[in-house]
């Protein structure tokens, strides 16, 4: 897994970088067996002087199957903006797990509590006050 990152126009710090990188890679544990091979770091500022957050980072994880998770968050300082990512990106890794993992049901064999004939049955109900149930003693 390569992480790659970058800034708009200079150079990113040695300090900036290590604190990035180790970062994200508390990412590691929510991206197992997801194939990501790329994550991409992307730092900028806002350039309008009336917002407070300036400092933006962008942060893009790439799977093997083409697939593309991107995040962005802003803060005041570029380890806190780092922080706001990693944030957001686990809560959207989590999600898209849990529908990789509901879409797996399907392509392997069906539904889980489905009987092999079609959908479950329901036991009949008597006594009902229900249109059309039989009416009680019958």
């Amino acid at each position: 897994m390569d992480i790659t990152i970058t800034t708009g126009r200079s150079v990113v710090p040695g300090p900036l970088r290590s604190v990035t990188e180790e970062k994200v890679s508390r990412l590691e544990r929510y991206i197992e067996g997801l194939g990501i091979e790329v994550i991409e770091v992307r730092f900028s500022e806002e350039r309008n002087p009336r917002i407070t957050e300036r400092e933006v980072c962008d942060l893009a994880l790439r799977d093997r199957h083409g697939r593309v998770v991107r995040t962005r968050a802003r803060a005041g300082e570029i380890p806190s903006a780092v922080d706001r990512t990693v944030a957001k990106m686990t809560h959207r890794i989590e999600k898209l797990k849990g529908r990789l993992a509901g879409r797996q049901g399907r392509r392997h064999g069906g539904l889980a509590g489905r009987s092999p004939g079609g959908p479950p049955r329901r036991a009949a109900t008597r006594g009902t006050s229900r249109a059309g149930a039989l009416p009680p003693g019958s």
